[in-house]
């Protein structure tokens, strides 16, 4: 049984916007335990812009658009091979069926043009923004003072792996 959480894309524009507490609660623990003001917490998840020249946000913004286009093409093929290869020769064909059974779908469901275009501008402006400001800001600039900033990337890749592991991967 799959849970379809996209039947009702306002459930998932609501949901999206959950995403805001990557950056509210960590920020917020921090700086209760560090003992220094929220909003410094929060610019250092790198929402500080000083000294940034305009055409050099606009250059890594436009490198990161080509960069995002380029793997949107590329990533049936990625996760085809992913899934036909790695994971069934791992796991056998069995555990796939299963975690398509039991996958939560977040596709929307014949969402209107207003709910549509929410749904971008939030996965876009919100649900990225807080995700990277949380596992690269928080998570790469907290641990860097106990590892080393290799080991910090490390460990922030593998979290944010962990957080996005398809629902085919869970058949229970």
């Amino acid at each position: 049984m799959a849970i379809d959480l996209g039947k009702d894309p306002n459930i998932l524009i609501l949901i999206s916007f959950a995403e805001i507490l990557f950056i509210l609660v960590p920020s917020l623990i921090a700086a209760k335990i560090e003992k220094k003001p929220f909003i410094v917490e929060v610019k250092e998840l790198g929402f500080n812009v000083k000294n940034s020249k305009f055409l050099n946000i606009i250059l890594k913004i436009c490198a990161g658009m080509v960069i995002g286009i380029f793997f949107f093409f590329i990533s049936d093929f990625l996760l085809m091979i992913y899934i036909r290869f790695i994971i069934q020769n791992l796991f056998g064909a069995g555990f796939i069926e299963d975690g398509i059974d039991n996958a939560i779908s977040t596709s929307p469901v014949n969402p209107n043009v207003i709910q549509l275009l929410l749904l971008i501008a939030i996965q876009i402006f919100i649900v990225g923004l807080c995700e990277e400001a949380f596992f690269r800001g928080f998570i790469i600039n907290k641990s860097k003072m106990k590892l080393k900033l290799t080991y910090s990337v490390i460990l922030s890749s593998f979290l944010f792996a962990v957080y996005h592991v398809p629902p085919f991967l869970s058949p229970c």
